[in-house]
């Protein structure tokens, strides 16, 4: 079954909406823009998960999908990675080539592509990487895609949020500006879809407890006491997670890999 809800608005509409965020940030924050903002839970950082899970890619072929302004985008050319990067938003294509361009031309190229439409040759990437991507975009199109440009035994690691923690879902439902009409956080049904359509696949749930920090900052109204409790919720959650498994379901983000 191919999930209908990215169809609530079209791929234009998409670009967009980051388009048009992508120039919100240069423009001062209201006081409420920036109390909502301070208020976000403390989250562990995505690129340092994807990082980890892809292990050493000097002179790996990656393709990075949904590349946003290119942060994790320069931490893999800083690990020596070939990229190839794309992101269905100009704006923020172009704010991803600024942040890179002090990196050699045949390291790193940049393209304005639809992540389920790809327009790279079969089978070759070694990866096929993303932050927040897949709760965008129809995801059986997408995985065909993915699988597609992956070479034989190739892996695809995402991060991306997950649909079942009551705080999370109240942040999102109170910052419905942040997040365009086509994009929701996935169920473990929905991953499980995905994943039917490679050889093998494995999850890793993080920021769970980590969410909690929101509280500290209602309390303190202070962003550095937030970050810093939300950086000591961090290092418990691993052993939190073992202990008490349950827990997993709740996490506000998913580390996703598979395997071609």
């Amino acid at each position: 079954m191919t999930c209908k809800r990215h169809e609530r608005v079209s791929r234009d509409e998409e670009a967009r909406f980051y388009d048009d965020r992508a120039q919100r940030e240069s423009r001062k924050d209201s006081f409420l823009q920036t109390w909502l903002k301070n208020l976000a839970p403390y989250l562990p950082s995505a690129v340092d998960q994807i990082l980890e899970a892809l292990g050493d890619v000097r002179d790996r072929h990656i393709c990075e999908i949904g590349c946003g302004s290119g942060i994790l985008t320069l931490a893999l050319l800083q690990k020596g990675a070939l990229v190839t990067a794309s992101d269905i938003s100009l704006s923020e294509v172009k704010m991803a080539w600024k942040r890179n361009e002090r990196y050699r031309k045949d390291r790193v190229s940049f393209h304005l592509m639809d992540a389920a439409n790809l327009a790279f040759r079969d089978e070759s990437f070694d990866f096929v990487v993303g932050i927040s991507i897949l709760h965008h975009v129809d995801l059986d199109q997408a995985a065909r895609e993915i699988r597609r440009i992956l070479k034989p035994g190739g892996h695809a690691i995402f991060t991306e949020p997950l649909a079942h923690n009551p705080l999370a879902n109240l942040w999102r439902k109170m910052t419905p500006g942040l997040r365009s009409k086509n994009e929701w956080p996935l169920r473990y049904r929905e991953i499980r879809r995905f994943a039917s359509h490679f050889r093998s696949f494995h999850s890793r749930e993080f920021a769970c407890i980590t969410l909690l920090s929101s509280l500290v900052y209602l309390v303190t109204l202070s962003k550095t006491c937030k970050d810093k409790a939300g950086a000591r919720l961090a290092r418990w959650e691993k052993t939190a997670l073992k202990s008490l498994p349950f827990l997993r379901r709740f996490s506000g983000l998913v580390l996703l890999e598979f395997m071609k």
